[in-house]
């Protein structure tokens, strides 16, 4: 047995700083626990109070309490609650529309929008790049990926071939007007999302052509998108629906093709 032992020297000197008269009527057992973590307090400090708070469902801070939205932060001075979220950006028709996105919440659309890919804010940070969060308008219970209206003079056929246009996220289109099933003197341009874009990264989808009149819908024919490209998939082998009765998969056409035909 060594002649002197540090441990017990460190046990006694630590004892009058812990056992004060004012914690002169503690029990022997939370003595010996406040004397370990005391001694120890090299270990103890690098601790996460919060971590071990929610092992044990306890959200107590110190004197706080943190709500499930907030983190502990230990220091020297003290204990805090930090509220936990993510710094985000304006969305086109996000209920969310900039500034904070509170720990573990999800980014929605608006009533009438609906989003392709979540956006959720955890502790470490977004789960993926702000961009990809894009609200887009339904009509029908269909996304609605392009609309026009009678009236202009451009080309439908290359509007809707031309990458680039996003207008689910510009903010100088009118969604009220240009997304409308009724003719709008407000609107003077189609409506076009980046959907189109990323046509073959869409997986397995269907593809609706309605034709409306003054809000009523009087013709659709629904068509098979899966593994086609921008154009390929407006062809008669892709048809699964239609209102039209010589509109079917079996038919025989002289014309049929997205960019249409100009001839004698």
């Amino acid at each position: 047995m060594p002649a002197t032992n540090a441990t017990s020297e460190r046990t006694f000197s630590s004892l009058r700083r812990l056992k004060t008269y004012l914690r002169y009527t503690m029990t022997q057992e939370r003595l010996n626990h406040l004397l370990i973590l005391h001694i120890h307090r090299d270990a103890t400090d690098a601790l996460d109070l919060c971590a071990i708070g929610n092992d044990f469902n306890i959200s107590l801070c110190g004197d706080n309490q943190c709500s499930g939205k907030e983190k502990c932060v230990v220091t020297n001075s003290g204990s805090s609650c930090l509220f936990q979220g993510c710094n985000m950006p304006r969305v086109k028709n996000a209920e969310f529309n900039g500034g904070q996105l509170m720990s573990w919440e999800s980014m929605q659309c608006k009533t009438g929008y609906r989003y392709m890919t979540s956006l959720t804010c955890t502790e470490r940070g977004l789960d993926k790049n702000a961009t990809e969060f894009r609200c887009y308008k339904e009509v029908d219970g269909w996304t609605l990926i392009y609309r026009d209206q009678s009236g202009t003079t451009y080309s439908d056929y290359l509007s809707f071939i031309s990458n680039g246009k996003s207008d689910e996220t510009n903010e100088n289109v009118n969604d009220e007007y240009c997304t409308s099933i009724i003719k709008s003197p407000l609107c003077t341009t189609n409506y076009r999302t980046s959907l189109i874009d990323r046509w073959q990264s869409l997986g397995n989808f269907k593809v609706n052509v309605s034709l409306y009149k003054n809000g009523t819908k009087v013709a659709e024919v629904v068509f098979n998108g899966t593994g086609t490209k921008q154009e390929s998939w407006f062809s008669p082998s892709k048809i699964l629906s239609s209102s039209w009765s010589d509109v079917t998969l079996n038919q025989t056409y002289n014309f049929f093709s997205l960019e249409g035909h100009v001839g004698p």
